[in-house]
């Protein structure tokens, strides 16, 4: 019945309630001292620093550092070349949306840029489904629409990518292509 329904969500909510409170003062512990440790390790890093430099040898820090250097050129890299990827896939959804006259074309274009960061999964996520819910209900021009408009940001992205992951991560591009 409705009313046992009822008692069965509030008792759940209920329980999730609990929990977090019950964990709450573990995890305020847990961040002051990780908070405190920050603080002490940032006010003692001279000594760290001159730790580290004494007992590490200058040809091991030389290589750390070189690797520092790429790991970060790299990972902002991958970052920015997303970022490029993203921009590029939602421009693409807001001009195809604008021909095909949908409303609010630029927020979809948005929500669909935004859905490009999935791994895997991309515009797919938003414009399959879409497209086949129009297919489903009768409207076979807008569903076949946004099947083109599907069709041809894969096939852009497929082009620009290695590209556009090659130049910003500092890789080789048949690398890339290759990968």
């Amino acid at each position: 019945s409705i009313s046992n329904i009822v008692g069965n969500i509030g008792q759940a909510a209920l329980d999730v309630v609990a929990n977090i409170l019950i964990g709450l003062p573990s995890f305020l512990v847990a961040f002051l001292f990780i908070i405190l440790s920050i603080y002490f390790m940032g006010k003692s890093w001279s000594f760290y620093q001159s730790v580290y430099d004494r007992h590490v040898p200058r040809k091991v820090r030389s290589k750390g550092k070189e690797f520092v250097q790429a790991t970060r050129i790299r990972l902002f890299g991958f970052i920015r070349a997303q970022l490029i990827l993203m921009v590029v896939t939602a421009l693409i959804v807001f001009i195809g949306l604008l021909i095909l006259n949908v409303e609010n074309s630029w927020m979809l274009a948005i929500v669909v840029g935004i859905a490009e960061l999935l791994p895997y999964l991309g515009t797919g996520t938003i414009l399959i489904p879409w497209f086949i819910y129009l297919f489903v209900t009768g409207d076979m021009s807008g569903g076949l629409g946004i099947a083109i408009l599907y069709v041809i940001i894969v096939i852009v992205r497929q082009m620009l990518e290695p590209k556009v992951l090659s130049s910003n991560m500092n890789l080789n591009p048949v690398a890339v292509l290759i990968s």
